[in-house]
């Protein structure tokens, strides 16, 4: 329940572990940042934070990270982050509410979890036709920030990659350039996961996967994985290995995700199957190990 507003935070959770004290919270504390509305009342968008010190058996609400505007102009897809560098927590969420554009990519920050900054734009792009979405962030071994994020378009969705020196220091005119296959020119669209472990040689290997490929990247499982050795210059994409399925019953495959530990093994998530209309989804896992 969203205690802070009385609402059900219905859309796209967050789950983020605290990996320091931040304020009166401390270390090892979940944080779920969501969306939530009322449906029935055509409520403006809110981005809550709840938070929970027994490992999720029980939660409290903390506060309104973002406040936007209704369904049609609202705000969605939160993201949390902590920097070491700046010793903030950051939220990162796709922006309907800026009427300049159609969507836009921004932040928020915090010391202490109750208060946040004013709003700061990471991607927002003068053509008003494009609109950024569902931001998937990681942080290098050369220290450098990689987004990957969709642009849709009337021609469908694309993955573009993007990059920083500091997690609050982007270009927003800067839309990066397409995830594409070096060898094939097949570039992956919509529902972007990244990831970036040590492992894999001097440059360690960044990984990136969606919810579909375009122009044919030579994978047979809906998306491959976009694996780069460069620090993200060159990609070259494998099978996926949680191949998803899609027809006019079943849409699944947007719900990728990934989790490096400290041996630099890299743990995968998806749902491989999600039939409309029913209960009938599953979750898969694969443990990745890059030599």
């Amino acid at each position: 329940m969203d205690e802070v507003n009385g609402y059900i935070p219905g859309y796209q959770p967050y789950l983020y572990e605290l990996p320091v004290d931040i304020g009166n919270y401390k270390k090892g504390t979940l944080l779920m940042a969501a969306c939530s509305r009322n449906a029935a009342e055509n409520e403006r968008t809110h981005i809550i934070l709840q938070a929970s010190t027994d490992l999720g058996e029980s939660w409290t609400g903390v506060c309104n990270i973002a406040i936007g505007g209704s369904f049609s102009d609202g705000i969605w897809e939160p993201v949390l982050q902590y920097d070491e560098h700046t010793k903030k927590l950051y939220c990162f969420y796709s922006d309907q509410s800026d009427e300049n554009y159609s969507q836009k990519l921004v932040f928020k920050s915090t010391t202490d979890l109750k208060n946040w900054s004013d709003i700061k734009n990471m991607v927002a792009l003068s053509d008003s036709t494009l609109a950024p979405g569902m931001v998937a962030l990681t942080k290098m071994g050369n220290g450098k920030w990689a987004l990957a994020y969709e642009i849709g378009s009337s021609s469908g969705p694309l993955i573009h990659i993007k990059f920083a020196d500091f997690i609050d220091d982007w270009d927003p005119s800067d839309k990066g350039m397409p995830v594409a296959d070096k060898n094939t020119g097949g570039m992956c669209r919509s529902g972007p996961a990244i990831a970036w472990t040590p492992a894999g040689g001097d440059c360690g290997t960044l990984i990136v996967t969606s919810h579909d490929d375009q122009n044919n990247a030579g994978t047979e499982t809906k998306c491959g994985l976009f694996l780069s050795f460069d620090y993200g210059k060159n990609f070259v994409v494998i099978e996926n290995p949680i191949p998803n399925m899609s027809n006019e019953f079943c849409s699944s495959g947007y719900s990728p995700g990934f989790y490096v530990d400290k041996e630099g093994t890299v743990y995968y998530v998806n749902n491989p199957e999600c039939y409309r209309n029913s209960f009938n989804e599953k979750l898969m896992f694969a443990r990745i190990r890059v030599y």
